[in-house]
């Protein structure tokens, strides 16, 4: 098990590298005759010889898990877990609209079995699947990569309606009164927009009312993120003929 980890560590170093322009494989299996698997995220490729060895199936919808085991007595070696979690993380694959994050859970074989350096062999099949998600996808080695939410939620205001990110709907507190609007976490203050002069930072003015930004100290990275999205809001005002940044 060991000596695998290794060698598949070592490919996804390998994988890394390349991405970057940095280094090429050339594993003389990489000329073999490769036959690829299809399934909704990507096609993934793997050796003749593997694919005459080994058959592989899907095993769960919700993640989606696609298990690979020996043909000769169905011996499992590993399973591929695309947007849910697994032991080992693999990488994203990048897209346009969504990010495929890729998971791994590799099968303890039985040392004392007489096939036992066979189906070791059959689980390095995995270095092609990730050369091939390298060479055909933008492919992310070793990282888990959300796929990125530009979609916001409108809060009306007495004198405008702003526009925060939609990944903060259901966990941020607002508050709206007649002269600022309150966001908070869990009881803890995050930050304020106030209608009037104050002592925070002026961003600019709407219709002749201007806009302070009062933050306050936080607790954890969640709440900081909370706080930079305060250039979402910013970045929509911008857009309103009515505001004028400061």
């Amino acid at each position: 098990m060991k000596k695998l980890l290794a060698v598949i560590l070592a490919v996804i170093c390998i994988a890394t590298l390349s991405a970057c322009g940095g280094a090429k494989n050339d594993d003389s299996s990489s000329s073999e005759q490769k036959v690829e698997i299809t399934t909704p995220f990507a096609v993934l490729k793997v050796a003749k010889s593997f694919d005459e060895n080994v058959s592989y199936s899907e095993t769960s919808k919700d993640p989606y898990t696609l298990s690979f085991v020996a043909k000769e007595d169905d011996t499992e070696l590993f399973s591929l877990i695309f947007n849910g979690k697994g032991k080992t993380l693999l990488g994203t694959i990048i897209g346009e609209k969504e990010n495929t994050v890729i998971y791994m859970n590799m099968a303890d074989l039985d040392a004392k079995s007489d096939n036992y350096e066979k189906y070791l062999s059959y689980q390095g099949g995995l270095n092609d699947i990730l050369n091939g998600l390298t060479e055909d996808y933008n492919f992310v080695a070793k990282q888990a990569i959300a796929t990125e939410d530009n979609s916001t939620f409108d809060i009306k205001t007495p004198v405008v309606t702003i526009k925060y990110p939609n990944k903060w709907k259901e966990i941020v507190k607002v508050e709206v009164t007649d002269d600022r609007v309150k966001f908070s976490d869990e009881g803890t203050p995050v930050f304020d927009l106030v209608f009037k002069k104050c002592d925070g930072n002026l961003i600019g003015t709407y219709k002749d009312t201007p806009i302070y930004v009062v933050e306050y100290n936080v607790k954890t990275d969640e709440q900081i993120a909370m706080k930079e999205d305060i250039n979402v809001i910013l970045q929509n005002l911008q857009k309103d003929s009515d505001f004028s940044a400061k």
